[in-house]
């Protein structure tokens, strides 16, 4: 019984872990409830040293990924942000130091590289 339930943990890892590398985080809501109650059922299931510590490899594999899903997504955010700040005004200073914003005239002809 417990070498079952630890293979199915085994397959709920890999299927985080494809969703990750595919980027569908949408998926990980849901296998993140199943993996926390099987997390918490872990320790009943009488598995020896040998499985735990594979577990524990497969569980630290897809931490790394998930962390890494988390830089990535933040920096797209302030890579838009910083776009978007800069589609819409132009900052300049004048000869005292002082920052002045020019906001972008409407309906104004744009240039693209």
């Amino acid at each position: 019984m417990s070498d079952r339930r630890a293979r199915e943990f085994e397959k709920l890892l890999q299927s985080e872990r494809e969703l990750l590398l595919a980027g569908a985080f949408d998926g990980l809501a849901e296998l993140g409830e199943r993996k926390t109650r099987a997390l918490a059922e872990l320790g009943d299931w009488g598995l020896d040293a040998e499985r735990l510590e594979s577990i524990s490899r497969l569980v630290s594999r897809n931490q790394g990924l998930l962390s890494a899903a988390i830089r990535g997504v933040e920096a797209a955010r302030r890579q838009i942000a910083t776009a978007s700040k800069a589609s819409g005004s132009l900052a300049t200073y004048d000869n005292h130091g002082q920052k002045t914003e020019l906001a972008k005239a409407p309906g104004g002809l744009e240039r693209k590289a």
